[in-house]
């Protein structure tokens, strides 16, 4: 290669050369997309779609959908609906419902309802203190019997309570823990063991459900469960317990099983 070839591949390297914005103390910087920031303490970033950056010690800034970004310890980011990021250890996340965000251990992740234009199936987010009164009494069940799961296999405690109704009209609340076996296919989760108990008795309606993995919450109902919940309740709201500050996300059963296959299939 030719030293006049050698030049033009090292410009043409250099130009194509992503920049990267730093934002210094008491600064304020909007990136847009293709842009990559670095916030420094005591700046604020608001990262636009397309935007790559890191927020570093004492930044403070918002996300929006489209947006990837890294918290660094002591940076507090408001992720959006749609941005992706990580967290680490002493950041402090507010994230809205919709945002992807990785923990990657000790980070302090608040979750928020999402905004109105982001409205879609199993987005309303409610605190424990926004729930009514039967709402949190069927949170505070599946917490407490998922003291009584049996999983030495998985290690993955989860509770459940249904409030069904019967014939008479008469409700009751019921609960359920997962069981498991030795031969796994023996086990059957929490939500089938609260529907079975709450049928038994001849409560077959159900209205309202709340369900929670005490280890790790944010799960929701298996596909086996869900056709189990499907025929008892097709219109039943289901309280998902999202984290251990009992933040609840909302569905119906039709929601989470959209199409489903039901007694008046047959």
């Amino acid at each position: 290669m030719c030293t006049q070839c050698k030049t033009h591949n090292q410009k043409h390297a250099t130009a194509s050369k992503p920049k990267v914005h730093f934002v210094r103390r008491g600064k304020t910087y909007t990136a847009g997309d293709g842009e990559i920031f670095r916030a420094q303490a005591g700046s604020t970033v608001v990262a636009q779609r397309g935007s790559t950056g890191v927020y570093l010690d004492g930044s403070t800034g918002s996300a929006y959908e489209g947006s990837t970004f890294t918290a660094q310890s002591g940076s507090v980011v408001h992720a959006k609906y749609g941005s992706i990021g990580r967290a680490r250890k002493g950041s402090t996340i507010i994230a809205n419902y919709g945002a992807m965000v990785e923990d990657e251990g000790g980070a302090k992740i608040i979750m928020r309802a999402d905004e109105e234009e982001h409205k879609v199936p199993g987005s309303m987010v409610s605190s424990y203190t926004q729930l009514s009164a039967m709402e949190r009494s069927l949170v505070d069940h599946a917490w407490g019997i998922s003291k009584q799961a049996y999983c030495p296999y998985s290690n993955y405690p989860v509770g459940a309570s249904i409030l069904a109704e019967n014939e008479a009209g008469e409700r009751r609340i019921f609960v359920g823990c997962n069981i498991e076996n030795a031969s796994y296919g023996g086990t059957v989760c929490a939500e089938r063991t609260a529907a079975f108990e709450a049928v038994k008795n001849g409560f077959r309606k159900f209205v309202t459900m709340a369900v929670v993995c005490a280890k790790s919450p944010g799960s929701s109902p298996c596909g086996f469960c869900r056709q189990v919940l499907r025929e008892f309740g097709l219109n039943a709201t289901v309280l998902n317990v999202f984290n251990t500050e009992s933040v609840v996300v909302k569905w119906t059963v039709d929601q989470l099983l959209p199409d489903s296959f039901g007694p008046n299939s047959l």
